[in-house]
């Protein structure tokens, strides 16, 4: 079995970050996407069709949405089902356009929260928790794990390990999951496309070389 090895962290790199300051945040990320733009793009002006047109149509329609004839591009109908009930339900005063994105900035906004709280009731798991100190001062379970929930929605891209392949030639095609594999390698860095096991070695004419 492997066994992680657990985070050293002290309570003082889990400092509170302000309610107001992540809320900002994820209103920054969310509203400038939905509010203040018309559908302008192609498949925006699209869906917008599709979900007029289902706005009045009889409920039958609603499983093979038309316009103008031609079904839609995609078969996931939900989307248009939402954006329909959203122009069904919504004041006159609100803009079409706007209230079919509605559905959709509250999805968002869900999936934040639902992305924040996974993180927070995961990190508080007794296996998650840091290394106790000798003499205390170790992060606490609960600012711990606030941190990392906060810290779920504040990574973005760089958060992520990421490579430029191109250029790059497979290596060991065909080779089973347990036991050695060769092949002929150009001089530069070895990629492995599955989880990285520390019993994995690498020799290169008969040289070993350290993973990193």
């Amino acid at each position: 079995m492997h066994h992680p090895t657990p985070a050293i962290v002290a309570q003082e790199a889990v400092r509170r970050l302000p309610r107001w300051a992540l809320i900002a945040v994820c209103l920054a990320y969310v509203l400038p996407g939905y509010i203040g733009r018309a559908p302008w793009k192609n498949a925006d002006i699209a869906s917008f069709g599709y979900m007029l047109a289902l706005e009045h149509a009889p409920w039958s329609a609603w499983l093979h949405p038309t316009l103008e004839g031609l079904s839609p591009d995609t078969s996931a109908l939900l989307p248009y089902w939402l954006g329909a009930l959203a122009l069904q339900w919504a004041p006159a005063w609100v803009a079409p356009d706007f209230a079919a994105r509605v559905p959709f900035m509250l999805l968002l906004v869900f999936t934040l929260a639902a992305t924040w709280y996974a993180t927070y009731y995961l990190a508080r798991h007794p296996g998650a928790q840091p290394v106790a100190f000798a003499f205390g001062g170790e992060a606490q379970p609960a600012e711990y794990a606030r941190t990392l929930a906060d810290a779920s929605l504040l990574a973005g891209d760089e958060a992520g390990v990421s490579a430029d392949l191109r250029g790059s030639v497979p290596f060991a095609i065909g080779a089973q999951d347990i036991g050695p594999a060769g092949g002929q390698v150009e001089a530069g860095t070895l990629h492995v496309a599955v989880p990285y096991d520390p019993a994995w070695t690498l020799t290169v004419d008969g040289q070993s070389v350290a993973a990193r």
